[in-house]
């Protein structure tokens, strides 16, 4: 099996719970939704190339090829990102079927038909839930239901701007809380200019309904880690 992978490389995880963890980043090709605060719009679309560590190959990749990269280098978990992972499912399904290392999926949580062929084999999700006002896509409330309903381990990730609907934030926190309060949830800002006081009563609302709210910056971008 193969898949058009854009970038394979070692670095620190940036965002979420499990920030500060060293990872293997498998980045594929290809995306389902245009949002507008995408920072990897490179990885929306096909690459004729893959950049596998300090090489540079041909897509498609196959998975032996991959695990053979991978195999040596000294890391905690292996994220599989995109673009959208799971638009690559065969590939997936068949990496993991030769699971020799922890798997965190990152996804927009937009795919549980597709997530669900695989849900037990990923031993952590970020899952975010995009909300139309800050991404500019329409809404996914009952996709993002039925995919988190499916996750095993799971933390659930919300971008925010200046412009986010507040009553779409309490509405995601109500959804999330209906299937379990204690869900972690990352309220991530867009962009590092969003006011304190804003990201404050964003927690403050999303808090009304789950146990566990954090605000936590793609740490990666500050530092000018890749």
């Amino acid at each position: 099996m193969k898949a058009d992978i854009y970038e394979v490389f070692l670095s620190i995880q940036g965002e979420g719970p499990w920030l500060g963890r060293m990872q293997a980043f498998v980045r594929f090709c290809n995306c389902n939704l245009r949002c507008r605060f995408c920072d990897t719009k490179y990885s929306q679309t096909e690459s004729k190339t893959c950049n596998l560590f300090s090489e540079k190959i041909e897509n498609p990749v196959s998975v032996d090829r991959l695990i053979s990269g991978l195999r040596g280098k000294v890391f905690h978990s292996i994220s599989l990102t995109g673009g959208e992972p799971l638009l690559s499912l065969d590939f997936i399904k068949e990496f993991l079927s030769h699971k020799e290392w922890v798997v965190y999926l990152e996804t927009n949580g937009t795919l549980p038909h597709l997530f669900s062929d695989i849900a037990d084999s990923i031993d952590m999700v970020a899952m975010d839930i995009k909300l139309p006002s800050v991404t500019g896509e329409k809404p996914f409330w009952d996709e993002h239901r039925q995919f988190l309903k499916l996750c095993r381990n799971r933390f659930v990730k919300i971008v925010v701007s200046e412009d986010i609907d507040r009553d779409e934030l309490a509405y995601a926190g109500r959804l999330i809380s209906d299937i379990n309060p204690n869900i972690p949830l990352i309220i991530q800002p867009a962009d590092i200019n969003i006011s304190f006081s804003l990201l404050l009563e964003l927690q403050d609302i999303a808090m009304s309904h789950l146990s566990d709210v954090r605000i936590i910056p793609q740490v990666h971008k500050i530092m000018g880690w890749r």
